[in-house]
């Protein structure tokens, strides 16, 4: 006969183990490595609410292809008729089953909202009721996460006026530099870092190394950023 195993206090039974996998999954803190948000004090470049959310590029790209819209059309449009035109086609008309518009109902449901009770109006009426700090605090605390990482662009003009001020920090963003003009774009890059005080050539001629390096360093100084970024076209 085959030998029985000993009985441990630490081990779970078969139909405790599911159970205690979901608990540890759910409470366990997650940081966000990558993302496109801001904290409160970037004021406008933080985008909320359920109109940014319909209108996120994947839903774009859905709705256009359903609709045979021209892109160029429907970038004429304001936000709120953009947000409204992809909530009738994608969410109306048509079930939500991309992983895209799942994403919209599953946040949706995490706010204890229905769309199909609440529809567009009523979520609107919902993100309005949030001030942005209290947005923060909610989308933190529903998804249970520990922190973010922003992606950072320093030769964002609405950016950088924030950073040069030096106030005090949300500690649960945290910074990512973007550097793509220094590739991609160096002969319009150096004309700004002139400004700024750094003599950087658009040929990458005389002291152009060192001074980008001192433009990097500083950025990094300034945002304490984790790590540096760059996004190509596919003809890079």
């Amino acid at each position: 006969m085959p030998a029985k195993h000993p009985t441990s206090p630490g081990l779970l039974a078969r139909h405790e183990v599911e159970a205690a996998v979901r608990e540890a999954v759910r409470s366990a803190g997650v940081v966000d490595i990558h993302t496109h948000v801001y904290e409160g004090r970037f004021g406008a470049l933080l985008l909320r609410g359920v109109d940014e959310l319909v209108t996120y590029h994947y839903l774009i790209a859905e709705a256009m292809r359903v609709t045979g819209m021209n892109p160029k059309r429907y970038y004429k449009m304001p936000r709120k008729r953009r947000a409204e035109l992809i909530w009738d086609e994608l969410f109306v008309k048509r079930s939500p089953v991309s992983e895209a518009s799942r994403g919209v109902v599953t946040c949706a449901q995490a706010y204890g909202l229905d769309p199909r009770r609440d529809g567009l109006t009523g979520m609107r009426k919902f993100f309005r009721g949030l001030t942005p700090e209290k947005h923060i605090d909610l989308v933190f605390e529903t998804a249970g996460m520990e922190a973010v990482v922003m992606t950072n662009d320093p030769f964002n003009d609405a950016e950088r006026s924030v950073w040069l001020k030096r106030g005090p920090r949300d500690g649960r963003f945290l910074s990512a530099l973007r550097i793509d003009p220094l590739v991609t774009d160096l002969p319009g890059a150096s004309k700004k870092l002139r400004s700024w005080g750094y003599d950087v050539a658009g040929d990458f001629s005389g002291k152009s190394a060192s001074e980008l390096g001192r433009f990097v360093s500083d950025c990094i100084k300034r945002m304490k950023a984790r790590y540096a970024a760059m996004s190509f076209t596919p003809d890079f």
